[in-house]
């Protein structure tokens, strides 16, 4: 399901992570210190949609139900995105390191590739990171919000009452307050178990569970249209805030001031309940502009990673636009082949199971008609 306002949210909000580690060659970043904040809208959307899918399941007839799909449909769901960003990120290291003149060869290549597996199969977020970082940095992502997805619904599905009253509830507890109390929340300081990725990630997914049942409750109003217009007061409010806070603001307590700002606003969009679901509308070119926001969340940091290396320290400021221009272009680039690569694999994936797989016929039917009349 797709929401045009929401659609068009999620491309800003990209474009607000882009621009915040452009400007993070400066500390400290002078015009969006908690971009970063935007991941959370990302997660908060990706978990109602998960948790609305979930439900769905469940109510299914008992023989129709069948969590494995649904969670390999999940991992299906982030893997072209996660393979694809890794090699653009890989093609850009690749290029800076044969430029730098340093050293290069297969077997470099193979360690490269054999370290980035993990990145690829959306792992590498489970602790068993080694300290690093992901090849394409904003990947740890989609990492977290799979192992996480699998967690969640591990536990809706299985234990229901006490996900919704125990572990949301006591997840968020806690995790905000070990968020309060680490010095710096780099994922560096929570290795072992898990890292602080993941526990962002989750704390996130807790409080779109509640953001669900919030969403669940406007579709069930009837809203008259002063009531309508009140909600998208509200809404606008709340994303307008959260952004000033984004721009202006450096502290986890504003931190979580705008993420409360943020489920309030996505549960209205999400709902259909403001004026905005009437007046921008699922079109294509809305559409399109859902699809850009992956794009530019994955492509921008190889771009911004080669402009670094042409422009080093606060140079690459003056070079705004340009990179500003070349993220435009490789996120529609990064769509297209997205879509490219989708389809040519539905067409492999076909053509394989046509050649190996043996269908079914009616011929076992039609020889026990004929036995019955030789009989």
């Amino acid at each position: 399901m797709r929401i045009g306002f929401v659609d068009l949210i999620k491309l800003i909000s990209a474009f607000i992570v882009c621009f915040y580690h452009f400007f993070n060659v400066v500390s400290p970043n002078p015009y969006f210190p908690l971009g970063d904040l935007t991941v959370e809208l990302f997660v908060l959307i990706a978990g109602i949609f998960l948790f609305s899918g979930a439900e769905k399941q469940r109510t299914l007839p008992q023989g129709m139900q069948s969590p494995y799909a649904f969670l390999k449909k999940r991992f299906f769901r982030f893997f072209p995105y996660a393979i694809l960003g890794f090699l653009f990120a890989l093609a850009v290291k690749i290029h800076i390191t044969t430029v730098q003149g340093k050293a290069f060869d297969g077997e470099i290549l193979g360690k490269w590739l054999s370290d980035g597996i993990w990145d690829v199969l959306m792992i590498k977020m489970n602790g068993m990171n080694d300290n690093q970082a992901l090849l394409n940095v904003p990947a740890w992502t989609l990492s977290s919000m799979l192992i996480a997805e699998f967690l969640a619904y591990a536990c809706l599905y299985n234990h229901k009452k006490s996900f919704e009253t125990v572990i949301v509830p006591a997840s968020i507890i806690i995790g905000l307050g070990i968020w309060r109390h680490i010095p710096d929340a780099s994922h560096q300081l929570w290795l072992g178990f898990t890292t602080f990725g993941l526990l962002r990630v989750w704390i996130l997914y807790c409080l779109s569970w509640y953001c669900y049942k919030l969403v669940v409750h406007f579709k069930s109003l009837s809203l008259s249209k002063a009531g309508r217009i009140t909600v998208t007061v509200g809404e606008f409010v709340c994303y307008l805030t959260a952004l000033l806070i984004i721009m202006n603001e450096t502290s986890r307590n504003y931190r979580w001031i705008a993420t409360l700002l943020l489920f309030l606003a996505v549960a209205v969009s999400i709902s259909g309940k403001s004026v905005t679901a009437r007046f921008i509308r699922n079109k294509k070119v809305i559409t399109w502009m859902g699809e850009m926001s992956m794009g530019v969340y994955m492509a921008h940091y190889p771009v911004m990673q080669l402009f670094r290396h042409w422009y080093p320290g606060e140079q690459v400021l003056a070079h705004f636009l340009p990179f500003l221009i070349a993220v435009i272009v490789s996120s529609v680039l990064f769509a297209l082949l997205l879509r490219l690569s989708i389809g040519l694999c539905k067409k492999i994936h076909l053509w394989i199971r046509s050649r190996l797989i043996a269908e079914k016929t009616e011929s076992i039917p039609a020889k026990t008609e004929e036995g019955a009349a030789t009989k």
